[in-house]
């Protein structure tokens, strides 16, 4: 289980030459059933092969609902494939199962879904639940910035600098001061985003 969760760690953060040595190391174990069928969905999935990836979860999902780890996976699959409903469905009951753990995955899939008075309010249940994150006021600022509220976003994309800088939030900031035309200070802020993320 160790190994598969690595694996899935590397493909988030796109380590593609450590991928194959690691898949080599988990088909030469024993794996159970389980296992091999989490890898096989894994594999689909970091090859943008969601539909694949989709059947293996469900499957899995079958034999055990409740699955924490298999719910998140079919949902940041749905949200790869830009399917915001599901995605937010599964949330919500990730959100029951866990006491409020992924308000923040809700608040995203809302926003992203333009359902922003909804997203908006879960996103601030997410703030509070979760200070340290910057996550929630992106997605707030997301949510005005798609209503044409340019000072309301760029405060949100500031509170969530000011939790954490991120490359994320310098870029969200960027777009809106870039929208405005306000382009010389879109410039700077743009840099600080490249410098986080080259």
């Amino acid at each position: 289980k160790i190994e598969l969760r690595l694996l899935k760690e590397y493909i988030d953060q796109h380590e593609n030459k450590k991928i194959p040595e690691l898949v080599t190391t988990l088909k030469e174990k024993k794996l159970s059933t389980f296992e091999n069928d989490l890898l096989n969905a894994l594999l689909a999935a970091s090859t943008a092969n969601y539909s694949v990836s989709r059947t293996i979860l469900n499957k899995l999902l079958a034999d055990d609902p409740e699955n924490i780890e298999i719910l998140n996976l079919l949902a940041e699959v749905y949200l790869a494939e830009e399917n915001y409903y599901e995605a937010s469905t599964i949330y919500e009951d990730l959100n029951k199962l866990t006491k409020n753990g992924y308000l923040i995955q809700l608040c995203q899939t809302l926003v992203l879904n333009s359902l922003n008075a909804d997203g908006e309010k879960l996103c601030l249940q997410a703030a509070t639940k979760f200070p340290d994150s910057p996550l929630p006021f992106i997605f707030i600022g997301i949510s005005h910035r798609e209503r044409g509220d340019f000072k309301k976003a760029m405060l949100s994309f500031k509170n969530s600098i000011a939790i954490k800088p991120t490359e994320m939030g310098f870029t969200c900031l960027a777009e809106s001061l870039f929208i405005k035309e306000n382009f010389k200070e879109a410039i700077e802020i743009f840099k600080k985003s490249i410098e986080l993320s080259p």
